[in-house]
Formats: structure tokens, sequence, C-alpha cells
């Protein structure tokens, strides 16, 4: 239902573009990401609660349809990143064993979300409003089972790696000149790469 509900939003806002039609193809995309980001899941957490389940499946259906429109319209819409957060908060606040889990993922959201901001001012454009709220979601996954020090740590690993892949994708593409130096390139895709990265080198906590 979650799925269904963002993918409509996916191929909506994916309509709204004048030069883009929302087809197969994008939702193809969008069941490999979610794909992946469940394989990552499984394969690096051992029987996680019921919790940490629900709060894996929400952001990994919110990173698939995300990543998708940003690749196609260069936009992160806010509704999905917002309702995905907040829905995350409700979860991690009503079903979790302690305060701290809620506190963890509140606290990786606020870092995530703060040094986005930082990096929106100092980028003059390169970075938007969307890159900033989409963070929330992708930042409050990292504190799933974690511990606030710990969270706000893989929290900044999961934005070196981001930066890392998104800087050595944009070098490749000036070589190759699939891209200009005024070229926009779509960071979406590089936050959920830093994020699984770091869910899988983490594991179950």
């Amino acid at each position: 239902m979650f799925l269904v509900l963002f993918r409509q939003t996916q191929r909506s806002v994916i309509n709204e573009s004048a030069t883009h039609r929302a087809d197969w193809r994008h939702d193809l995309g969008a069941l490999f990401v979610l794909a992946l980001c469940l394989c990552v899941i499984t394969l690096s957490w051992e029987n996680p609660p019921i919790t940490t389940s629900i709060v894996l499946g929400m952001c990994s259906a919110t990173m698939a349809v995300q990543v998708i429109v940003d690749l196609v319209t260069r936009r992160l819409p806010l509704p999905i990143s917002l309702s995905t957060a907040c829905l995350m908060l409700l979860v991690g606040g009503v079903l979790a064993r302690s305060g701290s889990q809620f506190l963890a993922m509140a606290c990786g959201g606020l870092v995530m979300g703060i040094t986005a901001q930082i990096l929106v001012t100092i980028s003059r454009g390169s970075l938007g409003r969307g890159d900033v709220f989409f963070c929330l979601p992708l930042g409050m996954v990292l504190g799933v089972g974690s511990t606030p020090s710990t969270t706000v740590v893989i929290t900044l690993y999961a934005w070196a790696i981001a930066a890392l892949v998104g800087g050595v994708t944009a070098c490749i593409g000036l070589l190759f000149r699939r891209y200009s130096k005024q070229s926009t390139i779509p960071y979406g895709p590089f936050l959920v790469i830093g994020t699984i990265a770091m869910l899988a080198v983490r594991g179950t906590p």
C-alpha cells in the first residue's frame, strides 16, 4: 500500500514535467532500487524487530521512488520526504522499546538535514531544498537500532560517501563530455548510495 501510494505520486510528478511522461521504465527502475535496498537490509540485518522492519521498509520505498523522480525531473518532491519522515517518527515513537530509539532517529534526521542545509548554503545551487528534506528520512533510518552519538558518526560517513561518489561521477561526466559545468546533476541517488552503504556496513546493531 505504501509503495503503491508513492508510485502514484511518482507518476504524477513525472507527468507534471513538460518533457517526460511516466511509463513502465520508471516503475521498473523504482522496483530495482527497492529490491537493492531490501537485499542489502536482508543480508546485513539478522531478525530485526518489527519497528526496525517497518521503518526500513518505509524508507526503502521512499528511496526507490525519489531516486527515479530525481533522475527524470531533477526534483525531490517535499510531500514524499516529509510524509515518510513523519511516519517513521510516529512508528519509532509508538513501537520503539525505549526513548533512545526515537531520539537516535530524530538525531539522525536532524544531523543529516543540517549538513544538507549547510551544503546548500555554500554550494550556491548545486543542492536544493528537496535534498535537505530528503535527508530527513535517510538520517532517521540510520538511527534505527542505534544510539544518538553513533548515529551522528554514521550520518557523517554517509554524507562523505555520497560526496565522494557524486564527485567522481561528476568528474567522469565532465571528462567524457556527458556533463558541462552548467549541468544539473541529481544528488538524490548519491545520498541513497551513502545511506545504503552505511546500512550495509553497520548491519544489525
